[in-house]
């Protein structure tokens, strides 16, 4: 099966320190980010903010559903985090980047199967 690299961004009129930190709140701020019509059953197994944690949560895409478990690493502290499911080759990265008077999220999502479902959703998904 080929690699898919599937790239997201967003601007926000925040500052980059607010929204990375809603980014790594996985206990209450990023699962608010995640559509409820694709996400289920997320919940928080270890940790719950930035390095070390893991949740776990089923995406529904493409008509079928598949469980992830997520481990979080922060590659670069208030810039680049990373989630890494544990079971398969799925990674996403978001970075955070200033611009001008506002921010922008990069989310890179590399993994086996393409969740364009799912990369739609967060797009339009409400201000962090």
């Amino acid at each position: 099966m080929s690699r898919i690299h599937v790239v997201a961004e967003r601007t926000m009129a925040a500052s980059p320190a607010d929204v990375y930190a809603s980014l790594t709140d996985y206990q209450r701020k990023h699962q608010q980010i995640l559509p409820p019509e694709h996400f289920r059953d997320y919940t928080v197994e270890q940790g719950g903010r930035g390095e070390g944690t893991v949740v776990s949560f089923k995406l529904k895409a493409g008509g079928r559903e598949r469980p992830f478990r997520m481990r979080v690493s922060e590659l670069e502290r208030g810039r680049i985090l990373q989630e890494i499911d544990t079971s398969s080759s799925t990674v996403t990265t978001f970075h955070v980047e200033p611009v001008a008077h506002c921010h922008r999220v990069r989310r890179r999502q590399r993994h086996r199967r393409l969740l364009r479902a799912h990369l739609r959703a967060w797009r339009a998904a409400p201000h962090l």
